[in-house]
């Protein structure tokens, strides 16, 4: 069964104003089915759902900009308090194809899985990807993104402005939660968690969880991925064995908003338990007046550099951190440098402790009032420079070992 809207037209699940008290409208594709359509809107009225299911069945919202693609939640932009609650779900061998898709409303949820279940946001142009919690002053919040059980998501993104993003403009508390071998999440741009840098509201408490095997793998047209890019305490975890996370760009981890008077703090990354993080370059505190952002490589954890590395190099960049502890964690340098602090930057630090191991550095730089901590595991490095930066080896318990 095939439906089809040749002119600009789509559908609106829900209603095309407030609404409170009506709402729990479905739509399902199934067993082979087609839609075909400018734009699919759940918009304005609570806990609606979309459902795409079995193999060959097809919603393809082909549309971009204000009326096309895919949105939960304020027809066109904006947030409803009533955009609660409503529902996407690709399931059993789906497929969902959208010009581009928003997540404007609250609580909303999508999830991709089975095998062969795919969400595609195509031909994007000036615009962004899946965007979860996109509302202005903080209407937005505890959206829900899970691919899972060998599910695919693609964001095919086609100019250096394109990017996907979870939080935006003024939302917190936003996941997404990529598992289970087979699991993808492809963005051909830019990914921020926590995304304030094109408008002046911070973004605060999203999170990007990478486990159990899944896959997320991010381009770079601009930066790669932003972790806080304006907002605070966002998180990105890869937690277990065959868990990756590659990015094609360099990861920023705490950085600024051209609209905000006041920077990052509180943004962190977590490689644990046999996960893997692949990228080119890293900056944590990259801007004037980022406090407390960092990586936490543990428990077996990897991240492999084929670019330089940054920690608190900017003004006033106070606390910004990398520590790798436990067995078998590994930052590889790759023979890249590294740079702890900056002239006027303070407590910035790298700390390698309980058989954790930094190897493969180019040349290290501390500056003043910045530390390197080597209580215990190994750090190889070809060249140091130091500026008065501390540099502690050894506590008299554990092994440390210096390799020059």
């Amino acid at each position: 069964s095939r439906w089809s809207n040749a002119d600009a037209s789509g559908i609106t699940l829900g209603s095309l104003q407030y609404a409170p008290n009506i709402g729990r409208s479905s739509i399902s594709i199934l067993d082979g089915g087609k839609l075909d359509v400018t734009f699919m809107r759940i918009a304005y009225t609570p806990s609606n759902t979309v459902l795409v299911a079995g193999t060959g069945s097809i919603l393809r919202a082909r549309g971009v900009g204000f009326d096309g693609g895919f949105s939960i939640g304020g027809a066109g932009g904006g947030v409803s308090p009533y955009d609660c609650g409503n529902q996407l779900i690709v399931s059993n061998g789906g497929v969902v194809i959208a010009g581009e898709t928003g997540f404007n409303g609250t609580g909303g949820m999508a999830t991709v899985t089975g095998p062969g279940s795919i969400w595609s946001n195509l031909y994007v142009v000036n615009s962004s990807g899946v965007i979860f919690g996109m509302g202005l002053g903080g209407a937005a919040f505890g959206n829900r993104l899970l691919i899972s059980d060998g599910g695919r998501l693609d964001n095919y993104l086609t100019t250096p402005y394109g990017r996907s993003a979870i939080g935006c403009s003024g939302s917190s508390s936003n996941a997404a939660v990529v598992t289970d071998t087979g699991s993808v999440w492809r963005a051909t741009s830019d990914l921020f968690v926590g995304d304030a840098y094109s408008a002046g509201y911070p973004n605060h408490y999203n999170s990007l969880t990478v486990s159990n095997g899944g896959t997320v793998i991010v381009g770079a047209f601009y930066t790669g991925l932003g972790i806080g890019w304006g907002g605070n305490y966002n998180s990105v975890t890869v937690n277990g064995s065959g868990s990756v996370l590659t990015n094609n760009g360099l990861c920023i981890i705490g950085s600024f908003s051209q609209w905000l008077t006041t920077n990052s703090c509180g943004n962190q990354l977590v490689v644990t338990n046999g996960g893997t993080m692949y990228c080119v370059g890293f900056n944590a505190g990259s801007n004037s007046w980022c406090v407390s952002n960092g990586m936490i490589v543990a428990s077996g954890g990897r991240v492999f550099e084929t670019g330089p590395a940054f920690i608190g190099t900017a003004l006033a960049a106070t606390g910004n951190y990398v520590s790798v502890s436990g067995i078998g964690s590994l930052w590889e340098m790759g023979g890249q440098n590294l740079t702890i602090g900056y002239p006027t930057s303070i407590t910035n630090s790298l700390t390698i402790i309980q058989t954790g191991t930094v190897d493969n550095v180019g040349t290290l730089r501390v500056y003043t009032n910045n530390y390197l901590n080597l209580p215990g595991g190994l750090l190889g490095v070809a060249n140091t420079t130091y500026t008065n930066g501390q540099f502690v080896v050894g506590d008299g318990v554990q092994s440390a070992t210096l390799k020059a």
